[in-house]
Formats: structure tokens, sequence, C-alpha cells
């Protein structure tokens, strides 16, 4: 099926997408402002807004205007629904978006389906419309689902399983994630492919050069929520070291948390905050949190230790090409970062003496304040795009041979004839 524009219509079903904060809505969205570019029309299926994520109402002018978006609230009406919301708090949603579902399809044949997550548990809703309405299934994950974890519950193994097999394709977010679910299902290899996060360049202005000389202080930046298996406290004591030690040539750091942290990581700062070095501003915009890294001197992430993830903020410090220390070593982190042709250090977030050194190297190349050019046009979510084009067309062109044989045709006219019964 082609529209009258030329174009094919994806259906789009996400947790997370404008108004919601949380990094993970910026793929979704990402998607929505860039597919059409290249052949795709986008529908999507969200709820309004969700429940355990912090809003950004600026992030709706982002949304293409046009776009069909059909908003599923958690449910909460009646106490078996609480109690769901308690025990199961994702899943409670799939049912409502299931019926959602049914009546979008029913309305406006689609080519093909993509369900992104976490949560996983919306991977469901792919499997479904797949059997019932034989449409293409893409199968997104953000973050790794039971492969890449040491001890995953055997029901989500499980899961993870019936949606590998069941999904036309199924993309993995980092090369690690990508190759370790081709590993853990060697028979479904070759529908296990790579499409990476990205940035939008258009959202960073060009830097302009600062004056010679050097500064009195220079800001680090981390961006974004710090979770309790994120642990900043060496990076903290590498500071406080570096301001007691450093020579007479080198400016004092202040270090900016921006973004949510975790009770345990809030109570660490707040035993440190006296320390007027590090500063806490708490959630923010997107908008505001592009603005404070433009306006810092080196970029700062922290990863969880032994996780197969790239956190997207590190899309966006590369769209805002300042130096970048990455703490706690990741290959993936490390490949991005290299591709990127930026400068940044890649230390251990428990090597205290190693975060001091690298501070010190970063320190000395932000004073020099070289402008540097992103090389890595791969990292745009315009490429991310333009690529999963490609993988959707192919999709779509491999279950129409499939249903040429006749019998599959008829099946799925059948199948839409239900879906508007």
């Amino acid at each position: 099926m082609t529209l009258a524009s030329g174009k094919r219509r994806l259906l789009l079903l996400t947790y997370y997408f404008p108004p919601c904060a949380a990094a993970a809505t910026h793929r979704a969205l990402g998607i929505v402002k860039h597919l059409p570019a290249f052949g795709w029309d986008v529908e999507v299926i969200a709820p309004p807004i969700m429940p355990f994520e912090p809003d950004d109402w600026d992030l709706l002018q982002s949304v293409p205007q046009g776009t069909r978006v059909t908003r599923v609230p958690f449910p909460n009406s009646t106490l078996w629904s609480l109690l769901t919301q308690r025990y199961a708090r994702y899943e409670c949603w799939l049912e409502p978006a299931s019926q959602a579902m049914r009546g979008v399809i029913a309305a406006r044949p689609h080519d093909a389906i993509l369900t992104t997550s976490p949560p996983h548990c919306i991977h469901r809703l792919g499997l479904m419309a797949k059997k019932q309405f034989g449409i293409p299934w893409v199968a997104c994950l953000r973050d790794p689902w039971a492969t890449g974890f040491p001890h995953p519950r055997a029901s989500e193994r499980r899961a993870e399983e019936a949606g590998i097999a069941g999904a036309d394709l199924a993309l993995g977010n980092t090369p690690q994630l990508t190759d370790d679910l081709k590993q853990a299902y060697p028979a479904y290899a070759d529908r296990i492919e790579l499409l990476t996060n990205g940035y939008d360049p258009e959202v960073f202005p060009p830097r302009k050069p600062v004056p010679p000389g050097r500064p009195d202080k220079i800001t680090l930046l981390h961006c974004g929520e710090i979770y309790a298996d994120r642990d900043p406290t060496q990076l903290f004591a590498a500071l406080q070291d570096y301001n007691r030690t450093a020579g007479p040539d080198l400016p004092r750091l202040q270090l900016k948390l921006v973004g949510r942290l975790s009770p345990d990581v809030e109570a660490t700062v707040n035993r440190l905050c006296k320390d007027s070095d590090i500063e806490v501003c708490g959630h923010v915009s997107y908008k505001d949190a592009i603005q404070q890294m433009l306006a810092a001197d080196i970029l700062v992430s922290i990863q969880t230790p032994s996780y197969s993830h790239i956190p997207s903020k590190i899309y966006d410090y590369i769209g805002a090409r300042k130096p970048i220390l990455s703490l706690g070593v990741a290959r993936d982190i490390d490949w991005v970062l290299r591709m990127s042709g930026l400068q940044y250090q890649s230390v251990p977030a428990g090597d205290q003496y190693g975060i001091r050194v690298a501070l010190e190297q970063l320190t000395r190349i932000a004073i020099e304040n070289p402008i540097k050019k992103p090389q890595a046009q791969m990292f745009t979510r315009a490429h991310m795009c333009e690529q999963l084009s490609a993988k959707l067309e192919r999709c779509w062109a491999q279950r129409r041979q499939r249903a040429a044989g006749g019998f599959g045709q008829q099946h799925l006219a059948h199948n839409v004839a239900l879906a508007h019964d």
C-alpha cells in the first residue's frame, strides 16, 4: 500500500513521546521528524503522559504538524487497574493500547509497525499486530532486554526469544547489544541489525571562538539522570583533589549536575554540597539542557558497569562539540566517541587517580578551545532515519513477496476486513 503522497505508512508504538521528557522520547521523536523525508509517514500510539517521568511541554513543538498521534491513557478508574499499575505498571497499558491499535489499523491500513522498548512488554503489541493483520513488524531495542544481563529472569528470556523469533526485524541500538543478540539467537541472526541513536545538528548553533587567555573557571557538566548504579563519588573526589593541587597555570573546576539524581546519589551530593565546586541544577527542559551543554567547557558521562548501553546524551554531547570525559569504560561508548572525531578521555568510574589525570588533560584542551566539527554524520537522526527507511522498505518487500502466492494476500485482506468489522 502506498499513500497518495507516494509514501508508505509506519505505525509507531511507544511509551515515550512528547510531552514526556525522558531521554527515550528523542529516538521516537527523531523518527517522526525525519522518516517522512525518506518515504514513510509516521502515525503514533503513545500515552498522553508517562506517570513515572517528568514532562517537557516544549517538546510538543518539535512534533511535525499533521502527525497523527493517538493518545492512550494509563487505566486508573478501577481498583483492579490501580493494583495492576502498582505491580505491573507498564503492562497495564497494553490492553487499552491494543484496542487503540486495532482501531487505527482498521481506519488506515499500514505498511509496517515499529515497537520501541524499554519497557520491553510493548513488543507484545507488535507480535499481536503481525499475527492478526499480517503487517511487517520491527522490534526496536533501545536497551538490553534479557540478553546482556548476567542472570535474567526465565520469563524475560522467553519473552525476548519470542520477540526476536516473531519480528521481521530486530534493531539493537549499539554494536555490542546487536552482536550479543546475534550470538544468543543464531537462528535469527539475519534479522538482527544495528540502528544507533543520533542527534539533530540544527538544535546546536555554531560555536563562537572564545577570546584568548586563561579562563578563571572551567565548567564540567553532567546532563541526565544519575542512577544508583552510576557512582560519581570518585569523580567528586578527583575534582576536589584537582582544585587543591592544580598548578597556578590551571583554572579552577566546577561541576554542574543537570537532571534527576537517585536517592543514594542525592544523599552523597548533599553531603558535599557545602563544596561550592559542585552545583545541583535538577531537571530542566531539553532546550535548556542543550544551552547548558553549549555553555559548559567539558561534558561528563557516567556509565553503568557491565551494561551494553550508550546514554543518549552522548549523541547530544557530540552535537555540542565539547571535550568529553567518559567514566565507566565501555566498548560501544568508546566506538561512538572515536568515530565522532572529538577530544575525549575514557576512564573507569572508580579510578580516582585516572579521573584526576583526565581532568587536567581535558582542562588544557578546553583552554585551547578547539572548535571541531563532528566527523560522524552517521550519528545524526536524519541519517538514522535514512537507514531505518531502507530497513522498513526491505521488510515490506519481503512480506509482499511471501504473500504473492495468493493465500498470503487473501489472509492479509481477510484480517484487515475483520479489523473493520
